[in-house]
């Protein structure tokens, strides 16, 4: 009779190791699964990492791009400006004589020299180096 309740003792305690087993493995899937579920969330996120570093880097070649053609205009701009301060020169160059733009510039008809008979008299220093 002590053999036989030892025999039940035995294969009760099996049965609860193999209960505990279940649970232990139950927990572990749960585990795995939650895992898994982690996995997948960090590749979408390195996903989402990498497009962010994609069009972070097409945001740096177009701000290069932009600043390229931002060097070009003030370059640009820069020229403009010293067109600007010759203008006014030749303006005024131009216009105390009309008839320099002329295609007679060389050789003034006798109108121009009617309008003003005191050209040599008024700018002798402007007027020497024409023949």
């Amino acid at each position: 009779m002590a053999l036989h309740g030892a025999l039940w003792v035995s294969v009760g305690w099996e049965i609860s190791m193999a209960n505990a087993g279940q649970e232990e493995a139950a927990v572990g899937q749960e585990e795995l699964a939650v895992g898994q579920e982690d996995l997948t969330r960090g590749q979408e996120d390195l996903a989402v990492g990498q497009e962010d570093v994609t069009v972070g880097q097409e945001d740096l070649t177009m701000g290069q791009e932009d600043l390229t053609m931002g060097q070009e205009d003030l370059a640009v701009g820069q020229e403009d400006l010293a067109v600007g301060w010759e203008d006014p020169a030749v303006g005024l160059l131009v216009g105390l004589h009309p008839w320099v733009s002329s295609p007679d510039a060389w050789a003034p008809s006798p109108d121009a020299w009617a309008l003003f008979p005191d050209a040599w008299a008024l700018f002798p220093d402007t007027w020497a180096p024409f023949p």
